[in-house]
């Protein structure tokens, strides 16, 4: 996976450090870099075994003893213009997850992302495409959850799930829909929140 240096130090600051020095730090660590490119103002590692930027500053802090900011866990609370609708059959409920989470959005439209998210995702080897699609794969190149985006009438239902097998926090899955739902709320204010944050978690 490509990793930008400049969006792990959203995590771990690492200015400070000479840039030789830390990819010397990282080829003699494991998991070892496999490619280093210098990409417009940014620095992009190649790694085998990340899976995304929040998970290489956790390595990356580790390596230069330095702690990680901590992925923040927003609820529901945080979100603009909740509603207390709740949702009904558009729950994914014949799955078996390890948690499931869920959000219906309306008053949605297909513009453009803006620079800043467009060049992150083009700096990782992602073509960008329009703000819905591009802001659902930020999130799993962020923090490396999944974030799936239905659309039916013009009405979104944004879902994310942690299943069986995945050796992941089952918070992840409503950390991705509320951090969904505020990056496009500040990107499209005019998106709408038309439902309660569905969120569940299997004993």
């Amino acid at each position: 996976m490509k990793i930008s240096l400049n969006w792990v130090n959203d995590y771990v600051d690492t200015k400070d450090i000479n840039t030789d020095l830390l990819i010397e730090m990282l080829k003699a660590n494991e998991p070892k870099v496999k490619a280093v490119v210098q990409l417009n103002e940014d620095i992009i590692f190649e790694f085998d075994e990340i899976c995304c930027h929040y998970e290489a500053a956790n390595t990356i802090g580790a390596i230069i003893g330095r702690d990680t900011n901590n992925i923040e866990y927003v609820n529901e609370s945080y979100l603009k213009y909740s509603s207390s609708t709740l949702l009904g059959n558009e729950v994914s409920r014949g799955k078996r997850y390890l948690s499931y989470s869920a959000i219906r959005i309306e008053n949605i439209n297909f513009e453009p992302s803006p620079d800043h998210l467009s060049n992150r995702l083009i700096n990782c080897g992602i073509r960008p495409t329009n703000l819905i699609e591009d802001l659902a794969k930020y999130i799993e190149l962020d923090i490396g959850q999944k974030v799936n985006i239905n659309l039916k009438f013009g009405i979104m239902l944004v879902e994310a799930a942690v299943t069986n097998g995945e050796l992941k926090s089952t918070a992840l899955s409503v950390v991705a829909v509320c951090r969904y739902v505020r990056l496009l709320q500040e990107y499209m204010p005019e998106a709408r929140v038309s439902s309660a944050l569905y969120d569940s978690i299997s004993a």
